[in-house]
């Protein structure tokens, strides 16, 4: 059974946006929408620096959202959060919709072929427009699976597993 943080990484602040102390956002795909209703996000840069930041607002912007915390009113406030990492509690995450799953969450997961083979661990999760892609790494091979119904069958993340299908020509040596 995989145990899981209490803290999340949500992403990272990139660069100040205006003059009234808001702040641009790369935020984690798989947390955009969550990560907006969070009322306070922890924030860490290098060793041992850390607070809290309360969240006043979020606006939509082309893939990155536009935070304003309470006490940054200025861009000098805003340029000095510059490269803090932003961090959400999984208890203001609440629960997960059925099929869903952090990224976080599910690294390290064994993957399991359909038929009981075992094909490795998730090593990564690539983002990608359609469909993130699992990166798969085992018995000596990477394979590389798209995050789609007909591949993924089931996602446990209290179990510590993944089943998945594979499809025809998804190894290398197979047509």
């Amino acid at each position: 059974m995989k145990e899981l943080d209490k803290w999340i990484e949500a992403g990272t602040i990139v660069r100040p946006h205006g003059l009234a102390g808001d702040v641009v956002v790369d935020i984690r795909k798989d947390l955009a929408d969550l990560v907006s209703d969070a009322t306070a996000l922890r924030a860490t840069h290098g060793e041992g620096k850390e607070r809290l930041l309360t969240v006043e607002s979020v606006r939509g912007h082309v893939g990155r959202p536009i935070f304003k915390f309470g006490a940054c009113d200025t861009r000098d406030q805003a340029q000095l959060l510059r490269s803090w990492v932003l961090w959400v509690s999984r208890e203001d995450l609440g629960e997960l919709e059925a099929d869903r799953w952090l990224v976080q969450d599910i690294l390290g997961l064994d993957v399991v072929a359909d038929d009981g083979e075992c094909l490795g661990k998730i090593a990564e999760v690539m983002p990608q427009p359609a469909s993130d892609i699992f990166v798969v790494k085992g018995n000596g091979e990477e394979i590389l699976l798209p995050v789609i119904k007909e591949v993924v069958l089931d996602v446990d993340v209290s179990a510590g597993r993944v089943v998945v299908h594979l499809i025809e020509g998804m190894r290398r040596g197979t047509k």
